[in-house]
């Protein structure tokens, strides 16, 4: 066989597309009836008709309200190509979709050769015969996806689902991002659209999938597993082959004849190979994998190349469920982190560097852990690439979220379809540690009344207790599954029990939060608006007011900005500031404390607690949501506060059984003994006492030192006194009483301002206590970004601080507000 016929893929990405409407729904302009529009691919027809001027892209201003005709009209896109000559030398032509988002049947040349039914599944269409030399067409005819869901839900009965109280389609019966129909972060963008399409031609055989296994036998040593399925023409003998090398050397080789069967595993012994470990544990040693099958002349018909890493990873439950620990080659590891969501409104906006910079934001936080949410999509390559690179643990949702899912018709199918390709493609990946069988679907039936208003329907149980666990067990041995989060390890049994399985805690804030001691929690969080800059983008200058309706518009959880901001405000700071300079610069430290709180309680109750993955790390739209990075990728003040409380080593102060208590967490490999200074200082910097506590922490644990009372006394006066420890990491702060209840007085502040190499140097000298210095840099320039946020100062301490930037600021406005910000008087400057 000659070695033209391998493997042959002619990508239509670049191709011209276009998109039209065929069924205009109702609010459509009238240019959309009779119009066609310039498409692109990656991408979908809201971005489409944005790029035309048709309709506004909704992450501007309100045009969420003005883009809902879109989900209630169908669309064709199509594309015309040439197909490559050498396409007609093979036996087996195809045509592959990706990422198809929406219902859409598939034509080539006329001819109806197939259905998308999922943005989960790669398509595979047979269209061997079906081109030409000429020309050739390739459309996809999408049918309106708010009516196709609305058919479905008429077919296979209506059930409860997240946002159904306040007018959000019932996503359940779509395979589909859940949250594009929106949620309490996002808006409603039901869309079409496509990633990727392609003609793939070959001849004999081609690797289906490849699934690398890594194994370790009881002396230690490793070896590769590979498991290989073939799509084949016939029963042609073929070799498939496998090689393990890195950057210095050949490690490993095995290979196979294949005569008749499909599938064939290889065993690649891996001498010598280092392990790899999770950011903070050790390196993340990557080996060079490559697969490809051959004919019996030695030609080569195709081939796998990927990157694997050699670790083990179980989860610990204990005896009897009392833990929930993942293990990674037998070192219980502490996962901290947050929740990864979709980061754009559309995948065709999301490069891979883009995901690239969002993982190192959150290895920059001091994360190890991220969890792929499911109400999202299973992320790209370049997502896995980069947390096998930087040692991120990966916690994979399958995309069942917030719903009870039917288990008629088409969807098991579908589903365990899914499952079966996402296993088999993120299997390589060392990063990936738990597969999970979606969120709160189990705590929603439980909880939420949905149990009462089901009856007897189906509502996935079968799904995350027979379909996905199976699946995983069959393709994927080497990895642990959990059926639901929250859940609690068994049917009936309260889905948040704090004593079993992980948690989601919602029921608490701030000082709530020591009220629970979980064994490991997936979410938790508090709002906080975006920065200035992605705000005045989204929604202009004009709207930047407490209570603006575009402030109103952009917060989406269903109890609003009263009881998320104004309460709390009340509460801690006695007022909700009219202006809203104050009123963000507050919501920023109300998340800053509140996260901070949440990850030093849980962090100093390990063992018992394994872990806190906070909600969320990102976003997709410029608004109030839980997140720490905006949409616009800038860094919120609250995530410097979530990467000091998950720093290596921390020093904490916590109210424990009535007692005020010092506690260390050392998250490194070293013990720490060492004396400790703990200090009562007066808010006018005159010191009240100072002590020396010997204190001991082992390795990878966390330690109470002892009470600050025994150590200090108590506060001569709770209004105007804190407690300061230091000598083992950042220092500690404790404030005896709500800021409402403080004595700070008048903060003065001097500082100047200094041009350096890539930004300027704000040098700060504090006079008083100065608390929660916010510097907000994006008044200035969208590309500002402060190195730390949220600082305290205390009486004649001097602190640098550094703005990063490549333009020119007004240096003098760096050091009054709004862009300078403290507690004690939002509007008082440095001068």
């Amino acid at each position: 066989m000659p070695s033209t016929l391998g493997l042959l893929r002619q990508g239509l990405e670049c191709e011209h597309w276009t998109v039209r409407a065929f069924a205009p729904g109702e609010g459509a302009p009238a240019i959309v009836r009779n119009g066609l529009f310039k498409s692109k691919v990656p991408g979908c027809v809201h971005l489409d008709l944005a790029r035309a001027h048709i309709a506004p892209h909704p992450g501007k201003g309100f045009a969420e309200r003005q883009t809902q005709w879109i989900g209630r009209t169908g669309w064709i896109l199509a594309a015309e190509f040439m197909a490559d000559e050498r396409v007609f030398a093979r036996q087996r032509c195809e045509l592959v979709l990706r990422g198809v988002d929406g219902p859409a049947d598939v034509r080539v040349n006329g001819r109806t050769v197939g259905r998308t039914a999922s943005s989960f599944l790669t398509h595979r269409y047979p269209v061997t015969g079906e081109l030409t030399k000429g020309r050739n067409r390739v459309e996809l005819r999408f049918e309106p996806i708010l009516a196709f869901i609305e058919k479905e839900r008429q077919r296979l009965g209506a059930r409860p689902h997240n946002g159904d109280e306040v007018g959000w389609a019932p996503f359940q019966y779509v395979r589909a991002p859940a949250c594009m129909f929106g949620w309490d972060w996002g808006p409603r963008v039901a869309t079409c659209g496509l990633d990727a399409a392609a003609i793939e031609t070959w001849s004999t055989a081609r690797l289906r999938r490849v699934r690398p296994h890594c194994m370790q036998d009881d002396s230690g040593a490793w070896s590769v597993q590979v498991d290989v399925e073939l799509d084949r023409t016939g029963d042609d003998a073929v070799r498939v082959s496998a090689m393990l090398r890195d950057s210095e050397r050949d490690i490993g080789f095995a290979g196979s004849e294949v005569n008749g069967p499909r599938q064939t595993t290889l065993h690649v012994r891996a001498p010598g190979v280092e392990t790899w470990w999770p950011r903070g544990h050790g390196g993340q040693k990557l080996y060079d994998l490559h697969v490809w099958v051959s004919d019996a002349e030695g030609t080569a018909l195709d081939d796998w190349t990927g990157q694997i890493g050699f670790r083990t990873v179980r989860l610990n439950q204990g005896h009897s469920g009392e833990r929930f620990a993942i293990e990674v080659n037998g070192r219980a590891i502490f996962c901290k982190g947050s929740n990864w969501i979709p980061d754009a409104l559309f995948s065709g906006e999301v490069t891979g560097d883009r995901v690239r910079k969002r993982v190192e934001q959150a290895c920059a936080g001091n994360m190890n852990m991220l969890r792929v949410w499911g109400g999202g999509r299973y992320e790209q390559e370049e997502f896995y690439r980069a947390c096998d690179e930087l040692g991120v643990l990966v916690w994979q949702d399958f995309m069942l979220a917030c719903a009870m899912y039917p288990e008629e018709g088409e969807l098991p199918g579908l589903i365990e379809r899914e499952a079966e390709e996402q296993v088999s493609r993120l299997c390589a990946h060392p990063s990936v540690a738990l597969w999970c069988g979606g969120n709160e679907n189990v705590w929603a039936r439980q909880a939420w009344g949905w149990k009462q208003r089901l009856g007897a329907a189906t509502w996935g149980e079968r799904y995350i207790t027979e379909i996905l666990p199976g699946v995983c067990a069959r393709l994927d041995p080497t990895r642990p599954y959990w059926a639901n989060s929250p859940w609690s390890g068994s049917g009936e049994r309260d889905a948040q029990d704090v004593s079993a399985g992980d948690r989601h805690t919602w029921d608490k804030e701030f000082e709530g939060y020591r009220e629970l001691t979980p064994l490991f929690t997936s979410e938790l969080g508090r709002q906080s608006p975006a920065t200035w800059a992605t705000l005045v983008e989204a929604i202009g200058r004009e709207q930047m007011g407490v209570g603006s309706e575009a402030m109103g518009f952009r917060q989406r959880a269903l109890a609003g900005n009263k009881a998320i901001y104004a309460n709390a405000m009340q509460k801690y700071f006695g007022r909700e500031p009219e202006h809203i300079d104050e009123w963000l610069y507050l919501a920023h430290v109300l998340q800053g404390r509140a996260l901070t709180i949440a990850a030093e309680w849980h962090r100093l109750h390990q063992p018992r607690c394994a872990g806190l993955l906070t909600w969320q790390l990102n976003d997709c739209w410029a608004g109030l949501t839980w997140s720490v990075i905006d949409s616009g990728g800038r860094l919120k003040p609250g995530w410097h506060a979530l990467r000091r409380a998950f720093a290596p080593r921390v020093t904490t102060i916590q109210p424990i059984d009535g007692r005020v208590m010092l506690g260390l967490i050392n998250d490194t490999p070293e013990p720490f003994e060492g004396v400790l200074t703990v200090r009562r200082v007066g808010f006018d910097g005159r010191e009240a006492c100072e002590r020396r506590a010997e204190a001991r922490v082992d390795a990878r644990s966390s330690a109470i030192v002892g009470g600050v009372a025994e150590m200090v006394g108590g506060a001569g006066d709770e209004r105007s006194e804190l407690v300061v420890v230091e000598g083992f990491g950042e220092r500690a702060l404790w404030f005896w009483r709500d800021d409402v209840d403080l004595a700070y007085g008048v903060p003065v502040c001097r500082g100047r301002v200094e041009k350096v190499d890539g930004g300027y140097e704000l040098r700060l000298h504090a006079e008083t206590l100065v608390r929660d210095v916010v510097i907000e840099p994006t008044r200035l320039s969208g590309d500002a970004e402060c190195d730390d946020q949220l600082v305290t100062l205390l009486p004649g301490e001097r602190r640098t601080l550094t703005v990063r930037t490549k333009g020119e600021l007004e240096a003098e406005r760096l050091l009054r507000p709004p862009v300078l910000m403290c507690l004690q008087n939002s509007s008082q400057s440095a001068r």
